[in-house]
């Protein structure tokens, strides 16, 4: 229908059509709706939903302008293969009290936002912004299935999960990048990275596990890696940043033995609470600029491509 619709409904299946808006900020859509796609041609869509909802169809779309997304559901939040969440241009809000299984949330320039208890993003899905942030907040896990990415061309990106995270595809072409969970575990061949001088930090509260094939880059950007229990590296590199690496317990190498792990013409600095790599190839293989060592606990065994320039080494 043309006009904005505003209105309290209890359905099992429900299709919403219309050309300028679905609810308003002040008086959202409230319904009880199993099923659920709306479109509208310009506007905002504002909906609260009472239940758990499956999003099937093309989803909620805002086709045209600036106009606004904000969904929140009080249960789980499922969205079928080819639904999506997509604004042309303006902010997607999602607050999900339950669990959330997304396949596609897309802006050209707005920010995104997604609160959930686990987030679960599936195969092939993505969220995406063209210049707009990516903020998600997850009181459980966070799981990226094969395939899925996380990008924004200029906006930030900050992922944090109190429960464990796994990484597939995460990027900026210049904005910051920071991830923060329990086990954090990149799957083979996945990739943190940002451009320009954008920087990633991620926080592990237990274990950071990179998967063979995986890489964690910046151009001029800083690197930092911080883990409360093992941490594991493939390929970490800058083309100029620092990096930092600190596990409380050790720092040891996955996959290829012949290539050095951590790259930078930056300083390198590293700190372990229980020990650095192992002899002959389980040695860490470095090539940056410079070193530093926090060595709290356990053996350390370094190489350098070029030899080692040793700034300082605390014990």
């Amino acid at each position: 229908q043309s006009g904005a619709v505003v209105m309290a409904l209890t359905v099992g299946e429900a299709s919403l059509l219309t050309t300028s808006g679905i609810g308003t900020q002040a008086a959202p859509l409230e319904a009880t709706i199993g099923r659920l796609n709306a479109q509208t041609s310009t506007g905002d869509i504002h909906l609260k939903l009472l239940g758990d909802t499956v999003l099937n169809g093309a989803g909620l779309t805002v086709a045209e302008g600036s106009g606004r997304i904000e969904l929140s559901v009080a249960g789980d939040l499922t969205m079928a293969s080819g639904a999506a969440l997509a604004s042309a241009a303006g902010d997607i809000t999602l607050a999900v009290a339950g669990d959330a299984t997304v396949t596609t949330i897309s802006s050209s320039s707005g920010d995104i936002g997604l609160d959930a208890a686990a987030v679960s993003l599936l195969a092939a899905g993505s969220i995406r912004s063209g210049t707009g942030a990516i903020t998600v907040n997850a009181t459980g896990g966070w799981t990226m299935a094969g395939g899925t990415t996380v990008s924004t061309d200029a906006g930030d990106i900050h992922i944090a999960a109190q429960g464990d995270a796994t990484v597939t595809t995460i990027s900026s072409s210049s904005g910051d990048i920071a991830l923060s969970a329990a086990d954090i575990q990149m799957l083979d061949g996945s990739l943190i990275a940002t451009h320009a001088a954008g920087s990633v930090t991620v926080n592990a509260t237990a274990d950071w596990m990179m998967g063979k094939q995986s890489a964690l880059s910046t151009q001029a950007g800083t690197i930092t890696v911080n883990a409360a229990g093992d941490l594991e590296v493939f390929l970490i590199s800058s083309l100029t940043g620092d990096i930092a690496l600190d596990a409380e317990q050790t720092i040891t190498v996955v996959g290829d033995v012949l290539s050095p792990q951590l790259v930078t013409a930056g300083a390198l600095s590293v700190g372990t609470g229980a020990g650095i790599g192992g002899y002959l190839f389980d040695r860490l293989y470095v090539d940056v600029a410079s070193i530093s060592v926090d060595h709290r606990g356990g053996d350390v065994v370094i190489s350098g491509k070029s030899g080692l320039k040793i700034t300082g080494i605390h014990s």
